[in-house]
């Protein structure tokens, strides 16, 4: 499209809510300026180069500036703790930063790797900065040619949540990165009419490749999101075509649509009346800013059955995807080939099999090149081409992928066997008044259901909440194996969150963290004799601490 149409706007940046346009020739220009910016900074091919900022125009310039410097990028998340990127930062061997609007500078900042130069993006505050992008733009000409790049060099770094301990480095080489938008962009039909929305951390493998990486291989324009206040009014601007999402915010969509026309019984008539059934699908799907999508995604969790079901009553089939950083072309649900309830098909060029012990395992060219610096757990992970996820599932008749849990994160109960937490949750997930969820109960006589409230569920009168979730608990237990069902669901009194070690800087849950902090409180419970599977008990983590 650079080529094709080098004044065609390829991204849109509000600031303040003003809309600042950058055409394919002017985008081009400044990459240009900072990798010769880059090179004269003494850096060698190859080095890295971090990103820490949120989602901007300047992050995907700065991105394609280190391509064309012959460097590789190593971005981190401005939701990671100091040590995390601490970490990141050393185990990448960084040797310059660029830094932009992000929350956890000011505590990063105060331990930085020595030598690391930092470069401050526009609009952002860094009084330390030893370089300024405007200034790098004045004082460098535009790197000259057409520079190129081998397949196998290294492309980026991309950082795992740590779910499981320290962030993993996933390094993709050029040549994976093209797999990449091939089958993602073959997969859902891109193009370069189709607009792109970016909100989502472009740290994270899957907006990398399928928004940064794909707009550079189909022409198609990428606005990007200001800031969570401004969501709404961003999403009524851009009007994706290609929307991804995780299903949180779609729960969240709901709350937003039953509160705009009074509640699911007005929805219901709107509906049911063939004369305003269509305009008030219209009217939703506008208020949205999803008039014009043609995709809309649901993935990172398993998205509740009902929540299907609900869009679909207004013409938005949500199609749940599957995938992971080390393999960024997993299995998807397309419009036109869905099954709710599963996680998709294989995408074009890329298999999938089930292996003996039910982990799924996903062999395709979109794969890294290997975890930075951990040769065993490579070799761990890749076998013969196949990517070991770590997840199980299973194929259905029709090919669909179905969940049931990590390999990992089974265990065993007292009585000696075996329990998959994962199924039993995404009973509880589709509840709006439930935020995180995580089921114990290894080495325990039985589960315990620990939970966090959301925003809904913690304005909602506690005696009506706690009868509400004792009874789905009990309708939940019904569907149970004997040694499976949950005693006990234990609300916890604050929000899990990164700064106490309860979630990941993605907010994927921290099972072992949980455990530990849950234990002892779980086991005092299940010791007291009126527990019972068939009356589970609803308790409150504040009341427990009390006793």
């Amino acid at each position: 499209m650079g080529r094709k149409k080098p004044d065609a706007t390829y991204l849109r940046q509000p600031v303040n809510q003003v809309w600042r346009e950058y055409s394919w020739r002017q985008v081009g220009d400044q990459a240009r300026r900072i990798a010769a910016a880059l090179q004269a900074m003494q850096l060698s091919p190859g080095d890295r180069v971090s990103i820490l900022s949120r989602n901007c125009a300047h992050w995907l310039i700065a991105d394609i500036g280190i391509m064309m410097g012959g460097f590789s990028s190593a971005p981190v998340f401005t939701t990671m703790s100091p040590d995390d990127v601490r970490y990141c930062l050393d185990h990448s061997g960084v040797r310059a930063m660029f830094v932009g609007q992000a929350d956890n500078w000011k505590l990063v900042r105060k331990d930085l790797p020595p030598g690391v130069k930092i470069i401050s993006l526009p609009d952002a505050d860094v009084p330390d900065a030893h370089h300024n992008w405007d200034s790098l733009l004045k004082e460098h000409e535009p790197l000259a040619g057409n520079p190129d790049r081998a397949p196998d060099d290294e492309i980026t770094t991309i950082f795992t949540s740590g779910s499981t301990g320290k962030p993993k480095g996933v390094v993709y080489s050029f040549d994976g990165a093209r797999h990449i938008v091939r089958n993602i962009g073959q997969t859902f039909r891109l193009h370069e009419d189709d607009k792109f929305i970016s909100y989502l951390p472009l740290a994270h493998g899957f907006e990398r490749g399928a928004v940064g990486f794909m707009s550079l291989a189909t022409g198609s324009s990428i606005g990007f999101n200001e800031n969570q206040d401004t969501f709404g009014a961003d999403m009524l601007e851009v009007r994706p075509t290609f929307f991804q999402c995780v299903p949180r915010l779609w729960s969240k969509f709901q709350e937003s649509v039953l509160k705009s026309v009074g509640g699911q019984e007005s929805l219901n008539s709107l509906l049911l009346e063939a004369k305003s059934a269509e305009a008030t699908r219209k009217r939703i799907r506008q208020s949205l800013g999803l008039d014009r999508a043609r995709v809309l995604l649901t993935g990172s969790a398993p998205t509740p059955l009902p929540l299907h079901v609900w869009f679909e009553t207004l013409a938005m089939p949500l199609c749940e995807i599957y995938g992971q950083t080390e393999v960024l072309s997993g299995t998807c649900n397309l419009p036109w080939d869905r099954k709710p309830g599963t996680q998709g098909k294989p995408m074009v060029n890329t298999e999938v099999r089930i292996a003996e012990d039910g982990e799924i395992l996903i062999k395709a060219r979109a794969a890294m090149e290997r975890y930075l610096h951990e040769p065993e757990k490579t070799v761990e992970t890749v076998v013969d081409g196949w990517v070991h996820t770590g997840d199980k599932g299973e194929l259905d008749g029709d090919g669909f992928l179905k969940l049931t849990g990590r390999v990992k994160e089974i265990f065993k109960t007292t009585k000696g066997k075996y329990v998959a937490p994962l199924p039993i949750e995404s009973r509880f997930s589709a509840n709006p008044n439930l935020e995180q969820l995580c089921l114990i109960g290894s080495g325990l006589s039985q589960t315990v259901l620990l939970v966090q409230l959301s925003a809904q569920g913690k304005a909602a009168e506690a005696e009506g909440l706690d009868l509400e979730l004792a009874a789905l608990t009990t309708e939940t237990n019904r569907t149970l194996e004997k040694h499976a069902r949950i005693a006990a669901l234990i609300i916890s009194k604050e929000d899990w969150c990164p700064e106490n070690g309860l979630v990941t800087h993605t907010l994927k849950i921290k099972r072992a963290a949980l455990e530990g902090r849950y234990r002892a409180m779980a086991e005092a419970v299940l010791a007291d004799e009126g527990v019972s599977t068939n009356a589970p008990r609803v308790l409150r983590e504040s009341g427990l601490q009390e006793l």
